[in-house]
């Protein structure tokens, strides 16, 4: 029972960090399609350090 609720957590943390990734690369794509590029480089840098 104790593994389960490991692995559950485990997961849920996991799921979580892929959308917050998500969140910054279309942020990313945003500012790159207005041409803030130091924006953009700032929010890819973000979302591949986690």
């Amino acid at each position: 029972m104790k593994k389960l609720l490991i692995l559950i957590v485990a997961m849920v943390l996991v799921v979580s960090g892929t959308f917050a990734q998500k969140s910054k690369i279309q942020t990313a794509w945003n500012y790159y399609k207005y041409d803030e590029l130091d924006k953009a480089k700032t929010a890819i840098d973000e979302a591949f350090s986690k």
